[in-house]
Order: structure tokens, then sequence, then C-alpha cells
């Protein structure tokens, strides 16, 4: 209903071109948008989307672009708005050096899948038509199959009327390497020392709980100690299958990790959560895994854990 009400508006007006505070004089704003002259709307039924085009003799904020889409699609109940603007001649407008940071932010709030924000830290350098993006963090790959360079053209195209093309590249430095692999480092550490604790605050907390129901179970098995035979079936014998029963190497007793050997690589590899693997399967990298190697076993540590129980009452655990 919302949006069959624009279109009664524009059938209303359509004899000339009126402002943005005359189709939309609920808008409520102190920018100079509010005076930008609509040159066109186009409602997109199937995807729910607005086209608009504005145009105007004074640079629009960035931001205030922002204000106004949201404001249609909360007021309207837009899926999206695709918003360009045409900037009458000799218009004084910002660079796009200047507005980088708020055009990454327009685009995080635009298209948050993108990963935009992981533009914020980087430079660009304009060649004629050209705008060479060098990232002080990795992610160019990421962002090259996220498409985030295509939207960034369109965006470019869409704010200042000009097409552009987009090229991303990383440009880090050794210090910041190093920076980031420390960092990466510290969180696997701090994230095993965290299960380390939580684990042996369980036992603790399982052995009390033991203890307890000895003690109280104790003077009852001392009644009826006098009662119970001993066992001698002489048909018992041991499970012929011992796979289950005993480990495969039961002298062996995972190194702990102390601050002495944490920066001892091995002393890493031999650190072991949990029973020693039974698996016969080949053992693989994740990155070595492909289509055809059937099954395989992975062997690492585990950083991270969490058990949810689902509706049906099934338990599943993601590591």
């Amino acid at each position: 209903m919302a949006q069959n009400e624009i279109e009664v508006k524009l059938q209303k007006e359509k004899q000339k071109n009126k402002c943005i505070k005359d189709i939309f004089s609920d808008y409520e704003t102190k920018s100079n948008i509010k005076n930008a002259e609509i040159k066109g709307l186009n409602f997109v039924k199937k995807k729910s989307e607005l086209g608009i085009t504005i145009k105007s003799n004074e640079y629009i904020e960035i931001k205030e672009i922002w204000y106004f889409e949201k404001f249609l699609i909360e007021r309207f109940k837009f899926t999206s708005i695709n918003l360009k603007i045409e900037y009458e001649e000799n218009t004084r407008k910002k660079s796009i050096d200047t507005e980088w940071r708020n055009i990454i932010c327009y685009m995080a709030h635009k298209y948050p899948l993108a990963k935009p924000l992981l533009l914020m830290k980087s430079d660009i350098k304009i060649i004629e038509n050209k705008i060479l993006v060098k990232m002080h963090i990795k992610g160019a790959d990421f962002l090259r199959a996220k498409k985030t360079d295509k939207e960034l053209e369109r965006v470019l195209k869409n704010l200042y009327g000009i097409e552009y093309k987009v090229e991303l590249e990383e440009d880090i430095e050794e210090k910041e390497i190093l920076e980031y692999e420390e960092k990466v480092k510290n969180i696997e550490e701090k994230a095993i020392e965290n299960i380390m604790h939580a684990s042996k605050e369980e036992n603790h907390s399982n052995i009390n709980s033991k203890n307890e129901n000895n003690i109280s179970s104790s003077s009852n098995q001392e009644r009826n100690m006098a009662n119970i035979q001993e066992f001698n079936d002489p048909d018992y014998k041991m499970p012929e299958n011992l796979e289950g029963y005993v480990e495969e190497n039961p002298n062996y007793i995972p190194e702990e990790i102390t601050e002495e050997n944490a920066n001892n690589q091995e002393a890493k590899q031999n650190y072991i959560m949990g029973k020693t693997t039974k698996a016969k399967e080949k053992k693989e990298k994740i990155k070595d895994i492909t289509a055809n190697d059937g099954r395989i076993t992975l062997e690492g540590r585990i950083i991270t854990q969490e058990a949810r129980e689902t509706k049906t009452g099934k338990r599943n655990v993601n590591i």
C-alpha cells in the first residue's frame, strides 16, 4: 500500500520535476539532499527495488545519501534502493580520496555480505579511470571472490557518474605480516588454554560428585558385603577383541603445554585432546583434500567446541 502511494504522487506531479522535499514531505533533514531534483523513479515490483535518479547543483554528503535510502526502506518497505546522482556542470565535489572511508562505510550498510570493511586498511591511487586499491591486510582474493570490487565500481558510478575500473592488491610490509601471525598465534594459545581450564574444572566437578556418591553408598555396601559371593565362573574369559578396551599405546602420556615449552613446536604436536585415533584411513591436511579422496582422517588441535541439543532431542557437536 505504501509503495502505491509513491506511484500516486508521481502521477500527480508528472507535469514537472519536483524536489525530494516535495515528493517525500515527511522526510525531515537539514541536508541539501532535500533540494535535489527527482529526475526519475523506477519501481521493480518483482525485486521490491526502487530505482531513483536525482540531480543536484550542490555536493551531497555520502552519509546523507544513506540516511535517505534508509528512510525509503523503512517508510515504504522496499528491499533495496538503487540511487543515482547527477551533478550539474561545474558543481564542486569532494574527491574519492577524501571520501574513501565514507564510501566504504556506505557499502558496509548496503552490501554487508561483500565484507567491504576489509578495505578500511587500504590506500587508493587514481590513474585516469582506474582506481588501484592497496590493502594493508590479507584478503584481496577473498574480496574478489565476493565481487566486492565490482560492487565498488557500481557504487562509484552511482555517486560520481563516472565508470571506474577497480583493482585490488595486497601491499603488506614484513612487520605487519609478523604482527598478524603473532596475533593469530596468541588467539590459538588462548583458546587452547581456555579449553584445558574448562576440562580441568569439569573433571574436578565429576570427581567431587563421584566421591559424594561413594560416601553415601559405602555404608550400604558394608552392610551387604557379607551377602555378596565372589564371582568365580570358570567359563569367564577376557574379550578376544580388545579394541575399545585397551589403548594402542597405554604407556603414552600427553605432554602438558607449559610456558617453558610453549614455543617448542614438537611439544605442541604431541599434545592430543582425547584418545589416540584408531582410524585406518590416511591422514591428510585440509588444504590437500580433493573430491576423489573418499574416507580420510584429519588430525590437529581443537580450537573451539560447541555442543547444542536439537529440537528432536539429538546433540550436535561443532568443533
